[in-house]
């Protein structure tokens, strides 16, 4: 099961909306805009 809770630009090298991602998926969290899946996505170590 998908976590619909994350937001995987709180730990991305990128920042959003600077970043382009091919593709993106939105979950429910609070405000309904947590990106839960991001092609573009890179992890930041210095954001954990």
């Amino acid at each position: 099961m998908k976590n619909t809770k994350i937001h995987l630009c709180d730990s991305c090298k990128k920042i959003f909306p600077e970043c382009e991602p091919v593709e993106s998926e939105f979950g429910d969290g609070y405000g309904n805009d947590n990106v839960i899946e991001c092609s573009g996505y890179e992890k930041d170590d210095d954001k954990e």
